[in-house]
């Protein structure tokens, strides 16, 4: 239940940043770890998912995988 409410709060971040992009990334929540996967067209989006991860309270490790591509 608690990666839930963690699952919860961080896609509440993702839109706060205001980056349409990151809306759709794809994350995965295991006990206290934030995993990030897909892809963003930027890596200045890549280091925002990335903050804004580390900025949900309860939230001890964050692996970024975002790949940085082209918009398709």
């Amino acid at each position: 239940m608690e990666d839930i409410r963690l699952a919860e709060r961080f896609a509440r971040a993702l839109r706060a940043t205001g980056r349409g992009p990151l809306l759709y990334a794809g994350v995965t929540v295991t006990p206290r770890i934030v995993s990030l996967e897909q892809e963003v067209p930027s890596y200045f989006l890549k280091q925002v998912a990335q903050a804004a991860a580390l900025s949900v309270p309860g939230v001890r490790h964050v692996r970024n995988g975002l790949k940085v591509g082209r918009p398709r």
